[in-house]
């Protein structure tokens, strides 16, 4: 009676067998994968070539052999790209133990044999699991060698494999760990300033260009204003990549993430024409004011509320100046103003969702570097971004339906601010120009969420800054006096005649520039070159914009904060903001600058000036100020700032 043969893995439903240095099936594994005979052939040809390639290597037969098999797996899913998405997911899923796998462990039964481990000659049943294992293990393995052998990271090590005939470099950069590539650089709340310090460390080659990966996400930044420019005004990359939260918001049909085409360029010129002219933001300055009113009123209100006699009270200036950015978007965007101060269940909710949105578009997620995590829920943040939605979508729903009555009722005593909102912009274009209410909904809100802390941010760090030296404040205060004196309020008229607080606000752009990385991100639709280098499409290309302001051979004495330098006068330069420097863009530059940069220079601006004018600002030595920041979706203050403000004003 012949002896049952060894089983190397039991419990198998689907048993092959080795024999003789090959693999057999039994028939019934045969037939359940018979309709993909036709791509399992076409694998297991391009995959022999490639096996038979390697038998001609002169290395050790046991290594070659174990070589060999720990390839097979990357080779295969390399050539799976070649046929139809739908033939490769169901070749993967179903047949495993097809023609590919009959090679490799024909490839595999040498090594077996040799060092005793089972006798080939004899009929061994595999469990199918136990091979999906190997794979994982094998898969592994490569990944964890290779990722540690090139610049960049594992991503730009399989880039170049796979893409050997590219005679130009790939950009130089730090090496990156098995998977997550350079995930520990692009964490933290500074790592504007490890890059920055990684870039300056490699020389002026990765100052130029820098190679960095996240998963299966190439990436290469910039920390060097030449080839900034040259990126960000290339219709290459005139693109940016859609994050999952972002896709899931539905901001792929608002104005920073549509795809270039008619519908994005309908969208710029709507922006341009309707919402952002010179003329709208002319309008929109008695608006401004307002706002601008309220915050200084709910200042004092504090002030008086806590004060003792003879005691300086401290201010936390951050709540102040979020919900004025709140109540400041939300007036421009939608005509309407909300109290938060009154416990007002609608202004709660609105806080919470803007709230929610910052966390989801600035946090960090997988689903955007490792496909697969997007089928884990609690790695993935869809769930959460539809709920988000859903909101979102019956907030702004809400709004419309009101503007729109409010339209078609003549005899409505409609408020100026109902006529200059940017939703009745939207609203009322006509003829080819009109547009879905879910592309107004998304257009809308993108602008809710990149608007809203910009200006808040960007204040609180002038107004630390000034509070630190206070010979700055000495002479923003004597311009303020010079100009607007202390009889009414500071206009928005006034501040083409406040040269040093321009000068200030510029000084703070340049040392705390509010979007110094994330907001700059680009995507490559093809494939191109760059300082001599190649990059590939597909590749996220990122501006270190606080690299470039910090430069020392761009900005002498980068570290300190010096508004003389934007100074004619004063020997310094009259430097443009808006995009056409890249010595100083914070706001962007090129297809994908920011249409809002005139409006939030204007708001913030007027701010710092009503701030100034109104009270005189100390440190609170209770809080001191720290100057630490802090990278999310805007680069904030890392502990809010505290001061101890005197009116010198009434209002």
């Amino acid at each position: 009676m012949a002896e049952r043969p060894a089983r190397l893995w039991p419990l198998t439903d689907f048993p092959i067998f080795i024999s003789k240095g090959d693999i057999v099936c039994k028939d019934s594994c045969i037939g359940r994968f018979q309709k993909y005979q036709n791509v399992g052939r076409a694998v297991a040809k391009k995959f022999r070539e490639f096996l038979s390639a390697l038998t001609k290597s002169k290395a050790c037969k046991p290594v070659n052999s174990v070589i060999k098999a720990l390839a097979a797996p990357l080779i295969l899913i390399a050539i799976a790209q070649e046929f139809s998405r739908d033939a490769v997911k169901q070749f993967l899923l179903d047949g495993f133990l097809t023609q590919p796998l009959r090679w490799l462990f024909q490839y595999i039964s040498p090594f077996i044999q040799q060092v005793g481990t089972v006798d080939t000659a004899t009929w061994t049943d595999v469990h199918a699991s136990s091979i999906l294992v190997f794979f994982i293990a094998a898969i592994s393995l490569i990944i964890s060698i290779v990722g540690w052998c090139g610049p960049g990271g594992p991503a730009w090590s399989f880039s170049r494999i796979f893409s050997p005939s590219n005679k130009l470099p790939t950009p130089n950069g730090p090496r990156g760990c098995p998977v997550i590539g350079s995930w520990t650089l692009m964490q933290g709340s500074e790592m504007h300033r490890e890059l920055a310090r990684q870039a300056w460390a490699g020389g002026p080659s990765t100052r130029n260009l820098m190679a960095l990966s996240v998963g299966t996400t190439l990436i290469v930044l910039t920390s060097d204003a030449n080839v900034a420019k040259e990126i960000l005004r290339s219709a290459v990359f005139g693109e940016r990549p859609l994050k999952q939260a972002a896709l899931d918001l539905g901001f792929e049909r608002a104005i920073g993430f549509a795809l270039q085409g008619p519908y994005w360029r309908h969208l710029r010129k709507v922006a341009v024409t309707h919402m952002f002219s010179h003329r709208q933001i002319v309008t929109h300055s008695e608006l401004l004011q307002r706002e601008t009113l309220r915050m200084i009123s709910a200042m004092v209100h504090s002030i008086r509320t806590d004060c003792v006699k003879d005691y300086r009270v401290g201010l936390c200036a951050r709540p102040f100046l979020q919900r004025a950015a709140v109540n400041n978007i939300m007036t421009i965007v939608f005509g309407r103003h909300f109290d938060f101060g009154n416990s007002c269940d609608e202004a709660e909710a609105l806080e919470a969702m803007i709230r929610e949105g910052f966390e989801l578009l600035g946090g960090f997620n997988w689903a955007d570097h490792l496909p697969l995590v997007r089928h884990i829920p609690f790695l993935s943040f869809s769930r959460r971004c539809r709920n988000l939605t859903m909101k979102v979508r019956a907030f702004v729903q809400s709004i419309l339906d009101e503007r729109r009555r409010c339209h078609h009722q003549s005899h409505s005593a409609t408020s100026s601010v109902l006529n200059t909102s940017f939703v009745d912009a939207l609203l009322s274009l006509e003829g080819d120009q009109k547009l879905q209410d879910e592309d107004i909904i998304s257009i809308l809100w993108e602008m809710v969420f990149r608007g809203t802390d910009t200006i808040a941010v960007l204040t609180e760090w002038a107004l630390a800054e000034v509070i630190l030296n206070q010979g700055i404040q000495a002479r923003i205060h004597e311009e303020l006096d010079a100009v607007v004196g202390s009889n009414r309020l500071v206009q928005q008229k006034d501040i083409e005649n406040l040269p040093y607080l321009q000068a200030v606000l510029k000084e703070t752009l340049r040392s705390h520039p509010p979007g110094p990385l994330l907001s700059w991100a680009r995507l490559a639709n093809e494939d191109t070159q760059i300082a001599g280098c190649h990059i590939p499409r597909g590749t996220t290309t990122m501006v270190n914009m606080w690299a470039i302001t910090h430069d020392s051979s761009v900005w002498p004495n980068p570290e300190v904060f010096d508004p003389s330098r934007f100074l004619k006068s004063e020997g310094g330069s009259d430097l443009d903001v808006l995009g056409t420097d890249l010595r100083l863009a914070p706001f962007g530059s090129g297809r994908r600058v920011c249409p809002g940069r005139a409006l939030g220079i204007a708001t913030a601006q007027l701010w710092l000036a009503s701030l100034l004018h109104h009270f005189s600002w100390s440190q609170d030595l209770s809080h001191p100020i720290d100057l630490t920041d802090n990278l999310t979706l805007s680069c904030e203050m890392a502990s809010p700032l505290h001061g101890c403000p005197t009116v010198r004003f009434p209002l």
